[in-house]
């Protein structure tokens, strides 16, 4: 019993010294009341490296001659970066427009070409006078109403009858430019129809960027009959302009930009060029007014630096070369303010004993006349047709010949005695000749046909007409080319008022 006791009480006093010692453990533990110390062993707490997801995103599109960006950002981390996008040397412009976009374009092939574009293309759906509200009922309709002229390797090609929905689907476009009638251009109730235009052509070229034609205003002693809309002032025409621009068409985001044409021509006006840009009032003469603008139209939308651009008109070299600093100048101060008239820093002729510009102002100028006197008379061009006075007054063509020359012709309505009288002005322009062909009545056929003229400033008379009563003419090109719509413009007839 002696040794079961002594046994207990070991164990007795065994467990009291084990819950002393924890009880005193505990005391200590939180003598400051400080909860117990939980800590684990330290974890590693750096992310891990971000699998990246990029997107590109364009910020600035690249042009023919200039690079564009692009944007690439991570969907994770939105960590990004830029890069260029190198510059695509290529131009496939279509224009839907009218006589002012055939002035924009004429030699716009060949300064894209001289500049470093490689592959070019340009189209233009034209209708004379055509305006938005036209083109909308135009294209809606798919009425085959306009000639399509295409330039792909320096020279024009024409087809009539065509609808616009065939140019659009000819190409696959970068550009395709509007642009309104002129003498509307500054109406701001003429541009209603403009949103309708801008949806098909988005459906039908939805790669194009679409880009605004903004047209220039008329001279100031224009006789166009619509100057009277603005109170025949030719600043007021242009501030008209500018206005219809910025708060009827920019405010559209379809629209990617405006070609500043007007704001270049008058630009140049300010200089010591003046107020002698236009063949007959409001559309570009042959030379400089029209080199201006499709210089205007290379600068805007290739991106190209026209201080190397040295090509000029062969037609036009002279006068063209003679003012190229100048229209440079015009050009760029436009680009950089693109709704305000710079004041040109050339208020005197570099070369004044140079020839100056012609136009058909300064020619009745050069003869003692003015051509305020006269009114311009449409002898309504047919491409692809002429008259030959030997087999009588009918006019060939292809639907009535097979001859391998008709397309190198244009030919004019039939002309009486009466519309052309004595005092009557023809201007022919250098490269090109006419054929007044003739007639007693519309059962004459000639024994001879008149000969092919070249002057470039006739006055009609009495022995101009002889014993004829009516008269066609067949404008041609020597050397002899293809005919467009566009050359009609180089034969001219001003009748006089009285």
């Amino acid at each position: 019993m002696k040794n079961i006791f002594k046994g207990s009480l070991a164990i007795l006093l065994a467990l009291i010294t084990v819950f002393s010692a924890l009880a005193c453990t505990t005391k200590i533990e939180n003598s400051d009341n400080k909860a117990p110390d939980t800590t684990t062993a330290p974890t590693d707490t750096t992310a891990a490296p971000c699998e990246h997801e990029y997107v590109e995103t364009i910020s600035v599109s690249p042009l023919a001659l200039k690079d564009g960006e692009k944007l690439i950002t991570c969907k994770k981390c939105q960590n990004s970066y830029s890069e260029a996008i190198p510059m695509t040397k290529t131009l496939k412009i279509l224009a839907i427009g009218n006589s002012f976009s055939s002035d924009a374009v004429e030699y716009l092939w060949n300064i894209c070409s001289d500049g470093g574009v490689e592959t070019i293309v340009i189209g233009n759906l034209y209708i004379g006078g055509c305006t938005l509200d036209k083109h909308n009922e135009n294209i809606r309709k798919n009425s085959a109403t306009y000639t399509y002229y295409k330039n792909t390797a320096g020279s024009w090609s024409s087809t009539s009858n065509t609808a616009a929905i065939t140019a659009f689907q000819q190409e696959n476009w970068d550009i395709i430019t509007v642009q309104q009638a002129s003498g509307s251009s500054g109406m701001p109730n003429t541009y209603s129809k403009l949103e309708n235009i801008l949806n098909i052509v988005t459906e039908k070229n939805p790669n194009a960027s679409i880009y605004w034609h903004m047209t220039w205003s008329y001279q100031q002693n224009s006789t166009h009959n619509e100057f009277s809309n603005y109170s025949k002032d030719q600043m007021t025409m242009y501030k008209a302009i500018v206005n219809a621009t910025q708060n009827k068409v920019l405010v559209n985001d379809t629209i990617k930009g405006c070609i500043p044409s007007g704001t270049a021509i008058q630009n140049l006006r300010s200089s010591y060029v003046g107020d002698t840009v236009t063949r007959d009032g409001y559309h570009m003469s042959y030379d400089i007014g029209r080199y201006t603008v499709a210089l205007t139209w290379f600068a805007y939308l290739t991106g190209g630096d026209v201080t190397g651009i040295d090509w000029v008109p062969s037609a036009h070299s002279a006068v063209v070369s003679k003012n190229l600093e100048v229209i440079k100048e015009s050009v760029k101060n436009a680009l950089a303010t693109p709704f305000e008239v710079t004041a040109s820093a050339m208020k005197e002729d570099p070369n004044p004993s140079t020839p100056q510009q012609t136009t058909d102002e300064a020619l009745f100028k050069a003869k003692g006349l003015d051509i305020n006197n006269y009114t311009v008379f449409d002898w309504t061009p047919k491409v692809a047709a002429y008259y030959n006075s030997k087999n009588g007054i009918g006019l060939v063509h292809a639907g009535n010949s097979t001859a391998s020359n008709i397309p190198n012709f244009i030919a004019s309505r039939i002309i009486t005695k009466q519309e052309l009288p004595v005092g009557t002005i023809i201007i022919v322009d250098q490269g090109y000749t006419y054929r007044p062909e003739g007639w007693t009545d519309d059962n004459y056929k000639a024994t001879t046909r008149p000969g092919a003229v070249s002057t470039n400033f006739v006055v009609v008379d009495n022995n101009w007409w002889v014993s004829f009563t009516l008269r066609g003419f067949n404008l041609g090109h020597s050397p002899a080319k293809i005919m467009t719509e566009s050359d009609a413009s180089h034969l001219r007839i001003y009748v006089p008022k009285n």
